[in-house]
């Protein structure tokens, strides 16, 4: 048997489990950083296969690390993506019919934590069989939908010791492909007023110094940035804090990242 073919061989077996788990974290899906029972089911499966664990990496909860092999030669690691998108909880029919949960996974999540990682168990344990050397490894990238699981795993080094660093996501063919992808930066703002009636004014009106930070962005990017798409949200309006509530939050939310050179999204 060639060494593609004990690796398909390894695949074949493993294919039952893997797709039995697109529809069990299909019915749990988790919100950006609280996905703890989807980290139950992939980290399981992966210590079924001999793989060591650890949960909470870089210091991010659901975060993990699974690792096979003997740590000689190289060590080539799989990025694992596991969490849902809030407002988009559906049955598994391919018309509208929500279920009452709040996220759901519209991005393919539920495919992706199991596929990617089985693919690894499948290579380690191909390779163990072919006796070749190195350790495969399992990321457990959590808060992938905000930008910002793979940001705290990269600033707290997770990455460095790595070879090579592969993914996969679901789409409507089968391909390897090497394109240029979207960077995504964000950040979030906290203006902070003083609640009063209308007929009298106020002299920290937090949602008007908002808007007028946000005319001050989109000035910045058109001339610093011009090949930047801006977006923005507020993400919160008018809410009461202490003191009788006589103050009120405003927190703006702007993204902004690449614009293809044709300026299409």
């Amino acid at each position: 048997m060639t060494d593609i073919a004990e690796v398909r061989a390894v695949w074949a077996t493993l294919k039952p489990e893997i797709e039995a788990m697109f529809a069990e974290m299909w019915l749990v899906p988790e919100m950006p950083g609280l996905e703890y029972r989807s980290v139950e089911i992939l980290t399981g499966f992966l210590k079924r296969y001999g793989f060591t664990v650890e949960i909470g990496s870089a210091g991010v909860p659901t975060a993990f690390v699974a690792r096979h092999g003997s740590g000689h030669g190289p060590r080539i690691a799989v990025l694992a993506e596991y969490d849902a998108l809030a407002s988009l909880d559906n049955e598994a029919v391919s018309y509208r019919k929500g279920t009452g949960r709040k996220p759901g996974h519209g991005c393919g999540h539920n495919h992706i934590g199991p596929a990617n990682t089985g693919a690894e168990i499948a290579a380690a344990l191909a390779a163990a069989k072919l006796g070749l050397a190195g350790e495969i490894v399992v990321v457990g990238c959590p808060a992938e939908e905000i930008g910002w699981g793979k940001i705290a795993l990269q600033q707290a080094g997770i990455f460095d010791e790595f070879d090579v660093i592969l993914t996969s996501h679901g789409d409507y063919q089968n391909g390897s492909l090497s394109r240029p992808c979207f960077a995504v930066m964000s950040g979030e703002f906290i203006f902070r007023g003083d609640s009063a009636h209308a007929g009298i004014g106020t002299v920290r009106n937090a949602l008007k110094t908002a808007e007028e930070a946000m005319a001050v962005f989109t000035a910045v990017y058109e001339e610093r940035f011009p090949g930047t798409d801006e977006k923005h949200i507020f993400r919160r309006r008018g809410h009461a804090r202490g003191d009788a509530g006589r103050s009120e939050d405003v927190v703006l939310a702007p993204a902004s990242r690449p614009c293809p050179d044709d300026g299409s999204l």
